[in-house]
């Protein structure tokens, strides 16, 4: 199933996870910064004691119907993957993930624009090329329209920094007797 961004929301409420222990990641997220208009899947970045919970069986989900959790890869290592449902993989993506993805939108926590091209960039699959030119778009319309501090450009005069300069004075206004 495709999900656009209202179906992506309703799962995501469906999935009861709290708010502060997942992340949602990849294609999901850009759907959610308004990059994308659907995702195939929900990729879901959720902290270690969550994820132990959801493989004990002890996390409850809402009202959806769950196959028991099926490994992708990873086993119980670190990094693993698992599937809950045909459409939702959640992966043990530890609590700098969520900690650094402070993008909420419409109640939804999501990965930032840069966290989305690292991402993306580190799995470098031939699914993912589009998806990093659209990225790296969206970055630069960011950083015009919002500059991080230490990006703004310094003015400098002969290797030393310029001051700020002070408004132009007015001239000084000369009593007339008449």
């Amino acid at each position: 199933m495709a999900f656009n961004r209202g179906q992506l929301i309703q799962r995501l409420k469906e999935l009861n996870l709290p708010k502060d222990k997942y992340v949602l990641i990849a294609g999901g997220a850009m759907v959610m910064h308004g990059l994308r208009k659907k995702t195939n899947d929900l990729d879901i970045s959720v902290d270690p004691d969550l994820f132990q919970k959801i493989l004990d069986g002890k996390h409850k989900f809402g009202a959806i119907e769950l196959k028991p959790p099926e490994y992708i890869k990873g086993g119980f290592k670190k990094n693993a993957i698992i599937r809950i449902a045909n459409d939702v993989e959640i992966s043990s993506g530890g609590k700098s993930l969520i900690s650094r993805s402070p993008v909420e939108t419409d109640g939804v926590r999501h990965q930032s624009l840069r966290d989305i091209y690292g991402f993306k960039k580190k799995l470098n699959r031939p699914k993912d090329q589009k998806d990093l030119e659209v990225l790296e778009n969206a970055i630069a319309r960011e950083n015009r329209l919002n500059p991080r501090p230490e990006f703004k450009r310094k003015e400098y005069v002969y290797g030393k920094r310029a001051t700020p300069r002070s408004p132009p004075r007015s001239p000084p206004t000369q009593k007339v007797e008449i």
